[in-house]
C-alpha cells in the first residue's frame, strides 16, 4: 500500500492551471520520489461524476502502461489526487518543448507498442478508453496511458455487451472518435473505436499536427463518414506547396522537412488500417502488437531513446519557486496525515 503524508511533500512546480483544475509537480522528502498533485475545484455535477468514474475504474485496473491514481482526497466539491510523476510529461508536452516536427518512427513505435499493451488489458477487461490522444500518453521509461474520464465498461450487468450508442460527453473528444461512433446509427461501436483514435494518435506523433484540429464539428463529422484518413507527412504524401491549414506548417522549415523525410511503408501501413472507416476492418490490439511496424522497437527501449538519443528534459528540471506563491499549504493542512482508505465518496 501507498504510505503518504502531503505534509512532507515539497512543492517543485506548477505544471498547468485552469478555472478548475491546478497540477503541482511535488517531490516527496522521505524517498526523493516526484509525485503529480491534482487539485480539482469548482467543478460542475457533471465533471464531479467523471471524475469519480475515472478514480473508481482506475482503482479496477493494474498494469505497468497504465498510469494509476495512488490517493484521492474528497473535501466539499474539492478533489485532490496523487500519481507517481512520469518523468517526462505527456507525449503533447514533450513535442511542444522539444520536438517541433514531432518524435521520430522508432520512438513512435516503442510508445505505440506500449499503448497496444495497455490497450489489449482494458479491452480484456471490457472496458473502451475512448479518449487516447497524445496528451493522455505519459512518458518514463515506458508509455503510460492516463486520461480515463472517458472510459466506459462494455460489461454491465453481468452481459457483455456488443456494441454502444452514447457519445463521450466532451465535444474536443470528436477529433479522436470513430466514424462509427459520430454516426449515431443502430450499429453503434464497439472497442474497435479505441483503434481508429490510435491512428489519429499516430498521426499527432508523427507529425506534431493534430488531424481535424481547425475543422468545425460538422466538418469533421463529414470527414470522417466519407471515410477519408488524415495521413503521415512525408515525402510521399506531402510537397512543400501543399495546401494545408495547420500551425505547424507556417514555417517554411518545418515544410520543407515533412517534405523531404521518408517514413517507412510499415509506419503509412499501419495508421491506414487503424484508421479504416469500417470497424471490422480495424485489427485488434493484440494482433497489432505483431505487425512490422511495432517490431522494428524490439532492440531498444524508450528508456535509451529518449534519455540517449533524444536527451529529452525530465520535468524534474523544472525551476523551483516559493509555496508561498500559490494554494499548496492550503492543501497540505486538508490532507495532513489522512489515507485514502478512510475517506469515502460524497457527492
Amino acid at each position: 500500500m501507498f504510505v503518504y503524508e502531503i505534509k512532507n511533500s515539497q512543492l517543485k512546480a506548477v505544471i498547468k492551471e485552469t478555472k478548475s483544475k491546478v497540477v503541482y509537480l511535488t517531490e516527496y522528502r522521505p524517498n526523493g520520489l516526484l509525485l503529480i498533485i491534482k487539485q480539482f475545484k469548482e467543478l460542475c455535477q457533471k465533471e464531479l461524476l467523471q471524475l469519480q468514474n475515472e478514480i473508481a475504474g482506475l482503482r479496477q485496473l493494474c498494469h505497468q502502461n497504465i498510469l494509476k491514481v495512488e490517493l484521492s482526497f474528497v473535501d466539499d466539491l474539492e478533489i485532490v489526487i496523487v500519481q507517481k510523476c512520469m518523468k517526462f510529461g505527456s507525449c503533447k508536452d514533450v513535442m511542444d518543448r522539444f520536438l517541433v516536427v514531432g518524435f521520430p518512427e522508432l520512438v513512435v513505435s516503442l510508445i505505440v507498442r506500449d499503448m497496444l499493451l495497455a490497450i489489449d488489458y482494458l479491452h480484456k477487461k471490457g472496458y473502451i478508453h475512448r479518449s487516447i490522444k497524445a496528451s493522455h500518453i505519459l512518458l518514463d521509461d515506458r508509455a503510460v496511458l492516463m486520461g480515463f474520464k472517458e472510459c466506459v465498461n462494455i460489461i454491465q450487468n453481468g452481459k457483455r455487451l456488443s456494441k454502444l450508442f452514447d457519445l463521450p460527453l466532451s465535444p474536443k473528444e470528436l477529433i479522436w472518435a470513430a466514424p462509427e461512433m459520430l454516426e449515431q446509427n443502430l450499429c453503434g461501436y464497439n472497442q474497435k473505436s479505441d483503434i481508429y483514435s490510435l491512428g489519429i494518435t499516430m498521426c499527432e506523433l508523427g507529425n506534431n499536427i493534430t488531424p481535424y484540429a481547425e475543422m468545425g464539428y460538422t466538418l469533421i463529422l463529414t470527414e470522417k463518414l466519407k471515410g477519408n484518413q488524415p495521413s503521415l507527412l512525408d515525402c510521399s504524401t506531402y510537397t512543400v506547396d501543399t495546401d494545408m491549414n495547420a500551425e505547424n506548417l507556417n514555417c517554411f522549415a518545418t515544410r520543407k522537412f515533412y517534405a523531404s523525410r521518408k517514413l517507412s511503408d510499415p509506419f503509412h501501413n499501419f495508421v491506414e488500417i487503424c484508421l479504416q472507416k469500417d470497424p471490422h476492418s480495424r485489427p485488434e490490439a493484440e494482433k497489432l502488437l505483431s505487425h512490422p511496424f511495432i517490431k522494428q522497437s524490439k532492440h531498444t527501449s524508450l528508456k535509451q531513446e529518449l534519455n540517449e538519443e533524444l536527451k529529452i528534459d525530465p520535468l524534474s528540471r523544472i525551476q523551483e519557486f516559493s509555496e508561498e506563491k500559490n494554494e499548496f499549504s492550503l492543501i497540505t493542512d486538508k490532507m495532513k496525515n489522512m489515507n485514502i482508505s478512510d475517506v469515502d465518496w460524497n457527492f
